[in-house]
C-alpha cells in the first residue's frame, strides 16, 4: 500500500464524528463510501443498480440544492466559496479551471452541504483542527463520488499488458473516462487497494517540502499499488532524487530546460527518448529503463527502507503555459521478471 489517505487529522474531531453518526458507519472508509452512494443513489439514474460514469455531477449539485453564482477570478487562492441561503446553497467557482478539476471541486462542494442543516453549520464555530479535518473528509467524499468503489476497482484490471506504453496509456484512459484527473484516480486506488498487474503508479510533483515551504524540488506526490504481493511505502514529501526515482528525474530536468527555461509554452505528454531527447509520449517512444528505487517496506512488524530493483516508464504531463507547479510525471514501476 502506498500513500493511502490517512485518517489522522480526522479522527477525534467534531466532524468525524458526525460523519460517522449521520451515515450510520464505523470507520471513515464505510462513512464516505455511504455518503457517496446516497447522494449519487438518490439523484442520479442507475443501470441495473450500477451508478452511471462519468458521473453527472452538475444534476448532483442542484439536487442538494446548489445554485452557481458569479465565478471567483482566475487569481482566487480558493478553488470554490459555499454560502448557505435557507433553501440551498450558492456555489461560486475559480475561473479558467479544466473541466476535470472543475468536477471535482463541485463534488467537494457537495459534501460541504452535507454538514449543514438550512444555513446552520452542524458543528458550528470551527478550530483549525476541525477545518482541516471537513476538508479532508470532502475530499473523501468528492474522490468517492465521482468514482463509485465497483467501477473503480474493476478499472484497475484495465491497467494490463507488458509494455510500458499499455500501462501508461491505460492509466490515462481512465482519467478519461471518469473526468477526472490522473492524481484523483491515484488517490481512489490508494484507498480502494484494488487488485491489478502487480505495478507501483508513483507521480511528482514541484513543490516545497509540506511543513517548512521551502526547498521545492520534484517530490512524491501521491502513490498506489495494484497487485503487489509486498507492503511498500513511499514517506511523505521524498524527493525524486531521495528514492532514487532517477527516471523521472532525468525527463523533468531535461524537460524543464527544453520548455520551461527556453520560453516555449505547448502543453502535452512527453518522455524522454532512448537518444536523452524529450518528445511527445507515443508507442514507439515510451519505453522500459531499469531503476532502483528506495521503498518504505514492511517487514516483521515495523518498516524499513530498501532498495528495490525495477522496470520503470514516465509520462510529464503539462499543460499549455504551464507553471511548474502545474505539472507532474506519472511513473509505473514493476519488478523486474
Amino acid at each position: 500500500m502506498l500513500n493511502r489517505q490517512g485518517n489522522g487529522s480526522v479522527e477525534g474531531t467534531a466532524a468525524f464524528r458526525y460523519f460517522l453518526n449521520r451515515f450510520g458507519a464505523n470507520s471513515f472508509d464505510s462513512a464516505v463510501e455511504r455518503a457517496a452512494d446516497e447522494v449519487r443513489n438518490s439523484l442520479q439514474r442507475c443501470f441495473e443498480g450500477t451508478a452511471v460514469v462519468p458521473v453527472d455531477v452538475w444534476s448532483l449539485a442542484r439536487g442538494c440544492g446548489i445554485e452557481f453564482g458569479p465565478e471567483l477570478p482566475a487569481t482566487s487562492r480558493d478553488q470554490a466559496e459555499l454560502m448557505p441561503k435557507p433553501n440551498g446553497f450558492i456555489v461560486r467557482t475559480r475561473s479558467g479551471v479544466g473541466e476535470p478539476r472543475l468536477r471535482f471541486t463541485i463534488a467537494h462542494e457537495i459534501g460541504h452541504t452535507l454538514f449543514f442543516d438550512g444555513v446552520r453549520h452542524r458543528i458550528g464555530i470551527q478550530s483549525k483542527q476541525e477545518f482541516r479535518a471537513e476538508e479532508t473528509i470532502c475530499e473523501r467524499f468528492a474522490s468517492a463520488l465521482l468514482m463509485p468503489a465497483e467501477q473503480a476497482t474493476r478499472s484497475a484490471m484495465s491497467i494490463s499488458g507488458d509494455s510500458a506504453w499499455d500501462l501508461l496509456s491505460r492509466f490515462d484512459a481512465l482519467g478519461k473516462w471518469f473526468n477526472v484527473s490522473l492524481p484523483a484516480v491515484a488517490m481512489r486506488f490508494a484507498v480502494l487497494r484494488p487488485a491489478g498487474a502487480g505495478i507501483l503508479i508513483v507521480l511528482t510533483r514541484y513543490t516545497e517540502h509540506g511543513m517548512s515551504g521551502r526547498d521545492a524540488k520534484l517530490r512524491h506526490w501521491v502513490s498506489c499499488q495494484l497487485g503487489f504481493r509486498e507492503k511498500y511505502r513511499i514517506w511523505r514529501d521524498r524527493t525524486a532524487q531521495g528514492i532514487n526515482l532517477l527516471g523521472a528525474l532525468k525527463l523533468f530536468d531535461a524537460w524543464r530546460q527544453l520548455f520551461f527555461m527556453e520560453g516555449r509554452d505547448e502543453g502535452g505528454r512527453f518522455v524522454l527518448a532512448g537518444d536523452g531527447t524529450v518528445c511527445r509520449a507515443d508507442k514507439e517512444t515510451t519505453e522500459w529503463s531499469s531503476e532502483s528505487v528506495e521503498l518504505g517496506c514492511y517487514d516483521v512488524g515495523s518498516w524499513r527502507n530498501v532498495m528495490v530493483p525495477m522496470l520503470g516508464a514516465h509520462w510529464l504531463y503539462a499543460p499549455p503555459k504551464a507553471e511548474l507547479k502545474n505539472c507532474y510525471i506519472v511513473s509505473i514501476l514493476r519488478n523486474v521478471t
